[in-house]
């Protein structure tokens, strides 16, 4: 497990999930980064219900395909410029890798000598992703999420990634202050946000229009643009 996790092919990866999971993984063909087939398992009444969406990340049954298809998606589907990031991380440096699923980003970083904290909110993803780490001899720090969102120290991380994931919480912008909290004036973020609407993936109507309405405006006050989706703390 020497090698530099962005370089492996797909059928490296899948082999290392195969064996995490205790049975063959094989690359998704259809439904990918869906969490249901049946939106109404968590949306109803044009509402959605918290407790029930938590659920479907946790323990529903698209959980394993979720897994592979993040597996190879954060690989192969991730702007060019979360890369990038990633290999100008130096050693020492403070990552925060939120919403980190299998961890793939949080794993490169821990192999250039970065300090790794991730969050998910699934024990199921915590898992495979300790697990990662642990095949390479790293550590990591992994922060449980409490009623709704983590207790990050403040001040704290040299860089922050959060990759498609803005879209899935129901309340963005709480998320982008605890951000703002926990990062160096000065650091990096990588924030992706998917303006798709669709919820069989839990891309969330709310979620996005907070964004467009709210999340976009506090990012061009606190926030120097450095490429299309990475930034700089400046107050």
């Amino acid at each position: 497990m020497d090698k530099f996790i962005l370089d492996m092919s797909d059928k490296e990866i899948l082999k290392e999930i195969s064996e995490i999971l205790g049975k063959k993984a094989v690359k998704p063909t259809e439904k990918i980064g869906w969490i249901t087939d049946n939106p109404s398992d968590y949306f109803r009444e044009n509402k959605v219900h918290n407790k029930d969406l938590y659920n479907l990340y946790r323990k529903g049954a698209c959980v394993e395909e979720y897994i592979k298809t993040l597996s190879l998606t954060s690989l192969r589907n991730r702007p060019k410029d979360l890369f990038s990031l990633i290999r100008k991380q130096k050693a020492g440096n403070k990552v925060l890798e939120y919403g980190c699923g299998t961890s793939t980003h949080g794993v490169a970083c821990a192999q250039l000598g970065c300090e790794v904290h991730v969050v998910d909110i699934s024990p199921r993803m915590l898992a495979i992703a300790k697990q990662r780490y642990s095949n390479r001899g790293l550590p990591v720090t992994i922060h449980k999420i409490e009623k709704d969102f983590p207790v990050l120290p403040e001040k704290y991380f040299d860089t922050i990634i959060c990759t498609d994931v803005v879209e899935h919480v129901p309340n963005p912008i709480k998320l982008l202050k605890i951000f703002i909290t926990s990062l160096k004036v000065g650091g990096h973020i990588h924030l992706h946000v998917s303006p798709m609407i669709n919820l069989k993936k839990g891309h969330l109507p709310q979620a996005i229009l907070a964004w467009k309405g709210k999340g976009i405006g506090i990012m061009k006050r606190r926030f120097k643009k450095l490429s299309n989706h990475n930034y700089k703390l400046i107050k």
